[in-house]
């Protein structure tokens, strides 16, 4: 039976002045990949096929970073204002994840408190990197401290890498491989400069039930050895921030990628993701379907995924679906660390030490 209780994670919209920005900054196949078409009608039409009873809308990639500053600035308030006219229309279906001008950090403080304040949006879609600055610098701990204070949902896409081999690959699609490299760099960058940590009441959610990151997860853990010796003052716990984020499950994780995720985190990190209008119809169809019949999870984890997760995220969403959800974001500030969690910390802490007397003689 079709659950028609969906909350959508990964949704994106186009509107005129984003496609116009596509346009005259990025030519007919941005990060080598047609533009979709897409209408407000459209989508509701969609969710309603899938079964989503609540979408949050963001613009996926590119980034409007190849604009000039003033530019950049001017076209991402627009567009954001375009994303609330859209959920003006349907605001109990909707719900906005606005975009901001970075790298520019002054000029996305001054939008994300026009966006939380004015706009009222749930959240923010971010980048990976902006013009070669990825998240995680330190050169935007403003801006997280900002919305760390506002304990802020944040869906992070991923964009076309700062820095590509050229000559190889060039006629494979970016999304194809190159996304998922650049969300697993970006969470990797964030683990090495503890962002996690750093910023606790933060919501974060990775997209692409988190590409690379649990294929990579116990050799990086066992690297941390390694790494502490340089920076002894950070946890370096991998595993442990992926306890701590969220990842939708947009793409084609069935096959391989939600059986090895669910070996690193529970289901109370998993929400649902179309990526339409990316992804064909009929792609979105068989993924929905496929998370409704598949045997890994039981029905009650099924309804964690698809509405309940979300519920703890954004209580809002409890009234607009009649559900009441009890406990916290899996974010650092409301689940503290495991027991599990701390001695994994310090025993890595001590070999790191009694690694580092051993070979620097």
């Amino acid at each position: 039976m079709l659950h028609n209780q969906k909350v959508d994670f990964h949704s994106h919209f186009l509107s005129p002045t984003y496609c116009d920005y596509l346009k005259k900054y990025e030519g007919d196949k941005p990060d080598s990949f047609p533009i979709p078409d897409w209408s407000i009608e459209s989508h509701i039409s969609q969710m309603n096929q899938l079964g989503i009873a609540f979408s949050f809308l963001s613009v996926s990639s590119p980034n409007l970073s190849k604009a000039d500053k003033e530019t950049e600035t001017q076209l991402v308030h627009k567009i954001n204002l375009e994303g609330a006219e859209y959920v003006k229309l349907y605001p109990d279906r909707l719900g906005l994840f606005a975009g901001l001008p970075l790298p520019h950090t002054e000029e996305a403080l001054a939008e994300a408190a026009f966006c939380l304040d004015e706009l009222k949006c749930d959240g923010f879609g971010l980048s990976t990197n902006y013009a070669g600055v990825y998240l995680g610098d330190t050169r935007f701990d403003p801006l997280m401290a900002f919305l760390n204070d506002r304990a802020a949902v944040v869906a992070v896409h991923p964009t076309k890498p700062a820095g590509m081999p050229q000559g190889v690959n060039d006629d494979v699609p970016i999304p194809t491989m190159e996304f998922f490299m650049d969300t697993t760099r970006t969470f990797m960058y964030m683990v090495m400069n503890n962002t996690f940590g750093r910023f606790p009441r933060i919501k974060w959610i990775f997209p692409h039930a988190g590409a690379f990151l649990a294929i990579l997860s116990d050799r990086v853990n066992g690297f941390a050895v390694l790494m502490k010796q340089e920076r002894p003052d950070l946890p370096l716990d991998f595993k442990g921030d992926m306890n701590h984020v969220y990842f939708d499950v947009a793409g084609f994780p069935l096959q391989k990628q939600l059986h090895a995720l669910l070996k690193d985190v529970k289901i109370d990190n998993l929400v649902y993701g179309s990526d339409t209008p990316y992804t064909p119809n009929i792609a979105c169809v068989a993924l929905s379907g496929g998370l409704e019949a598949v045997s890994l999870l039981n029905a009650e984890e099924k309804a964690k995924l698809f509405t309940g997760n979300a519920v703890r995220m954004i209580p809002r969403l409890g009234g607009i679906l009649n559900v009441s959800v009890n406990g916290n974001s899996v974010c650092y500030a409301n689940k503290p660390l495991t027991a599990k969690e701390k001695r994994s910390r310090r025993s890595r802490t001590l070999v790191a030490k009694l690694y580092g007397k051993v070979f620097s003689k």
